[in-house]
């Protein structure tokens, strides 16, 4: 177990305990996943450390680290949102598993929880990290919902009828330029929005079986190589076939788990 080994808080003028903290982060996103998640762009440290640097009680980004002999060994990278506290991602060494850090990161957040009055907490997990979900359950968290992530092709040309408007490009290209992965908002006529979000030149949807024949156009717009679909469960069985799984995951702040 952890002993005495303390849980600190890493701020942004730590720029190399900023890259280790990426860089396990980095080995928590599943293999099939690899490159579509922001952790896995280059320059994401430097977003990081620009998300750490207000004081820290203005701050929605929280990164909390393990660190033994002065090496950084466990982070969990947790999201002030309205209502909720999220954890965005969870990492512990592999030559460290198993030694209780990953408990100590969990109970830290559930603390930080209660101090701050969020509501509840929230996480996603892959469908098939048994050993994650084993230790999400004993802190209480219950299955919510589910998705899939979904390669997508669109139709081979959209129709000229479509138009595509976008709402944010200057934000979007800035953001992309300095980080490598940006969100950006479309209209895709008859006053419908979308939501699109850039890692490296992957493209990531929304489902919505709209979205299928303005995904060509899209990819286009926006020299997108790859383009995928997060699919809720609620979508039906007449979905393209899924890479990836991942189950959302919340508890209660007041319910009680092991800590």
């Amino acid at each position: 177990m952890t002993g005495t080994v303390a849980v600190g808080q890493l701020d942004g003028g730590d720029r190399q305990a900023t890259q280790a903290a990426v860089e396990l982060l980095r080995q928590s996103v599943p293999a099939g996943v690899a490159g579509l998640v922001p952790y896995h762009t280059p320059d994401y440290p430097w977003f990081l450390a620009a998300a750490l640097t207000p004081p820290p009680h203005a701050r929605t980004v929280l990164l909390r680290t393990v660190v033994l002999g002065g090496e950084l060994i466990a982070v969990a990278d947790w999201r002030i949102l309205e209502s909720e506290l999220f954890l965005n991602g969870l990492s512990v060494g592999a030559e460290f598993r198993g030694r209780g850090y990953g408990h100590r990161l969990l109970a830290d957040g559930l603390a930080i929880a209660r101090r701050l009055g969020v509501d509840r907490v929230g996480l996603d997990v892959a469908c098939d990290n048994e050993p994650a979900l084993a230790l999400y359950h004993r802190y209480g968290f219950r299955e919510v919902s589910r998705v899939c992530w979904a390669d997508v092709t669109g139709h081979p040309a959209s129709p000229p009828e479509s138009p595509i408007r976008i709402v944010d490009w200057p934000l979007f290209q800035a953001h992309r330029a300095a980080y490598g992965f940006a969100d950006l908002t479309v209209r895709l006529g008859a006053g419908s929005e979308a939501r699109i979000r850039m890692v490296g030149d992957a493209m990531r949807v929304n489902w919505d079986r709209n979205m299928d024949r303005h995904v060509t156009r899209l990819r286009v717009t926006l020299g997108a190589a790859r383009a995928y679909a997060v699919i809720g469960s609620e979508a039906g069985p007449t979905v393209p076939p899924s890479f990836a799984c991942f189950i959302r995951m919340r508890r209660a702040t007041s319910e009680g788990g092991e800590a």
